[in-house]
């Protein structure tokens, strides 16, 4: 389930765009993921936007992820059922090194840890600029212990943004 905030919910709502996307990571050789879909959200107003948290979670909410971060990866693990589901996003260094406007170093980390899913906090986005990320879900009917979640879940921001269509979809 994904969900989103701002102080002012109707410029939001006007200024939030996804893009949803089945999606093949390239894994490396011996790895495999039973599906991978991508979710890719665009934030433009002419307005700024203060406070703004995007949130995806687990729609059952009785098991508590394990953070499973990399380099360049903010990312979370669930096992269910006797298979691993992972969300995983590009981590906040990466955001701020291809947003130039984006600097948090005077407040919080970007990238919060929930015990069902991730999120993504901006203090706020100025008027006029682009404020976009992703996020990608990996799933395995059946864990096979060998981090092939974690790596399906590890695809830059660029070659999403690439080989998806544009985030067209109004938000509500």
């Amino acid at each position: 389930m994904a969900s989103a905030t701002a102080q002012d919910e109707p410029v939001l709502q006007r200024a939030l765009t996804l893009s949803t996307s089945p999606v093949s990571p390239n894994l490396p050789p011996g790895k495999f993921v039973d599906a991978t879909v991508a979710l890719l959200v665009r934030v433009e107003s002419s307005c700024p936007i203060y406070d703004f948290v995007f949130a995806l979670r687990l729609a059952r909410k009785n098991h508590t992820g394990s953070p499973e971060s990399g380099e360049h990866l903010e990312a979370q693990g669930w096992e269910f059922d006797g298979g691993r589901l992972m969300i995983g996003t590009e981590d906040g260094e990466m955001l701020r090194d291809r947003i130039e406007w984006f600097d948090f170093s005077y407040s919080a980390y970007p990238i919060g840890y929930l015990d069902d899913g991730l999120e993504i906090a901006i203090p706020s986005i100025p008027a006029g600029r682009v404020f976009d990320f992703h996020f990608v879900v990996a799933y395995n009917a059946v864990d096979r212990g060998d981090d092939s979640e974690w790596f399906a879940v590890d695809i830059p921001h660029g070659s999403l943004a690439e080989s998806m269509p544009a985030p067209a979809v109004k938000w509500k």
